[in-house]
């Protein structure tokens, strides 16, 4: 499996934080609350944020060109960082799960971004959601847990799964979707 490595640079490192800001104080602006039990203080939300940019911009590098929806007003409720199916996700470290909420749609793609190396960033693996959701013969999801006791429980899908992919074959899905929508 290949592992993507993208080295993020001072002037990319602004523009991430500079965009985390703006999408935090655009949410403290419209009083949106932090979902799936996330920290409400502000210094804890705003780390929250740029974490998730980082993980974004990273994941932008390595498929551009992509639509990527990195500030929308308004609602973001089922939309994807990415064209219109794939979301980044960012991990402290490289054996770190992935965390999947229950409520996120099951036909998107879920990008494993990991930042042990910040500012070198890793795509390692992505998996369908569908996927990461899966049951076990008696019907019971396999990585449907409540880590901390402290926030929902989420799926927390390791990288060794049998269904995780190459994150090649992720931008050669969206290439053929590019194409097939005519976006091309």
């Amino acid at each position: 499996m290949h592992e993507i490595y993208i080295n993020l640079v001072e002037d990319d490192i602004r523009y991430c934080l500079d965009l985390a800001q703006k999408r935090h104080d655009y949410n403290v602006k419209i009083g949106r609350k932090p979902a799936n039990d996330a920290p409400t203080d502000p210094l804890a939300a705003l780390t929250i944020e740029q974490q998730g940019v980082f993980a974004e911009y990273v994941v932008y590098r390595f498929l551009e060109p992509v639509t990527w929806h990195r500030f929308i007003e308004g609602s973001v409720q089922g939309l994807p960082d990415f064209y219109n199916f794939i979301d980044a996700k960012w991990r402290p470290r490289h054996d770190s799960n992935l965390i999947i909420q229950g409520n996120d749609p099951a036909h998107w793609a879920y990008v494993h971004v990991s930042a042990e190396l910040h500012p070198v960033y890793v795509i390692r693996w992505w998996i369908w959601g569908d996927h990461a959701k899966a049951c076990d013969e008696n019907g019971r999801a396999l990585y449907w847990k409540n880590r901390t006791g402290k926030r929902r429980p989420a799926f927390f899908v390791p990288g060794y799964d049998r269904n995780v992919r190459d994150p090649l074959d992720l931008k050669a899905e969206l290439r053929r979707r590019q194409q097939v929508d005519g976006h091309v």
